[in-house]
């Protein structure tokens, strides 16, 4: 896989900190658009996240949502 994928998400892991959402106090489009990318990246190429906590911990949060939950498929 490209290194660009990697720095793309090495660089979006400080802006997660420990927050709830990715931009303010609620869930906004950020929040929407990154959490496909990072679930499809999950399923295709998991080694990407690795070393990402902050990134997973946002992720489990959203991947936690009954509005994410429906919007996903069983595999």
């Amino acid at each position: 896989f490209p290194t660009r994928r990697s720095s793309d998400l090495e660089r979006i892991e400080p802006m997660v900190g420990d927050r709830e959402f990715l931009v303010g106090e609620t869930l906004t489009l950020a929040d929407l658009y990154l959490a496909p990318q990072v679930s499809n990246c999950r399923e295709k190429a998991p080694q990407l996240l690795e070393g990402l906590n902050a990134l997973g911990t946002w992720f489990a949060r959203i991947e936690s949502r009954e509005s994410f939950r429906r919007t996903t498929y069983a595999a």
